[in-house]
């Protein structure tokens, strides 16, 4: 996992703990939420929080409605596309990059990441996306491309909101097994230093995950929206 940051303003931690919020479900999508509130509850002035909220509108994450209220961006099936097009284009380069660069340490540092993997189930959801989040991560570090780590952390950041609403969609539970064994799969590739291999489990891992899942149920939805709306 990455080091914790140090912030040097108020409108800084505001901006982190406030789009944390969003990113971890506590504040809904599409939710309307109040400044003051927020503010509030984190111990503020109202001035740092709104600094949170230009930061947070520039990056796509809650729409400004009013002076006192935002409302957290919703989910779509049109940026989960495109979560899910640019991930695919970067995790394997990272995962062959990985593959070809990594050091003893960083060996360790996948193999206990790899053992605290679990199957998504019926329970413990934030624990299990919590540690797929530590194993990717332990991968992007050991690529030894720190732009590429960057932008793949902020990625599997917005990527997150996606994960953890496709798991509470009123569709039923997914059998996860398949993604926690290629998980194993990904780390012993990598720890062989089998680069060519490695991308192709990513690329079928991606393909099955559940941001791919989500995408997918998402454009169920909408779709059935849109006839609902013909139909009627």
């Amino acid at each position: 996992m990455p080091s914790p940051a140090v912030y040097q303003s108020k409108g800084e931690i505001a901006y982190h703990q406030v789009r944390q919020m969003i990113l971890a479900g506590e504040l809904a999508p599409g939710s309307r939420v109040d400044q003051y509130e927020i503010a509030e509850s984190l111990g503020m002035s109202l001035t740092p929080i709104r600094e949170a909220v230009q930061r947070l509108t520039s990056e796509g994450l809650v729409d400004p409605s009013a002076h006192k209220y935002v409302h957290v961006a919703d989910v779509s099936a049109e940026e989960a596309h495109d979560l899910l097009e640019t991930r695919m284009a970067l995790d394997p380069v990272a995962v062959e990059l990985a593959a070809e660069r990594h050091d003893s340490a960083e060996a360790e540092v996948i193999r206990q990441a790899v053992s605290q993997i679990m199957p998504f189930g019926d329970t413990h959801h934030d624990i299990a996306i919590d540690a797929h989040r530590a194993f990717h991560r332990s991968i992007y570090s050991a690529c030894h491309n720190s732009t590429l780590t960057r932008t793949l952390d902020d990625l599997w950041d917005k990527t997150d909101r996606y994960r953890r609403t496709y798991l509470v969609l009123p569709k039923g539970e997914t059998d996860r097994r398949m993604d926690f064994e290629q998980h194993q799969e990904l780390a012993r590739l990598v720890l062989d230093r089998n680069g060519s291999m490695a991308v192709e489990v990513a690329r079928r891992h991606i393909e099955l995950s559940v941001t791919a899942d989500a995408f997918r149920a998402l454009t169920e939805r909408q779709e059935a929206a849109v006839g609902s709306a013909v139909g009627s």
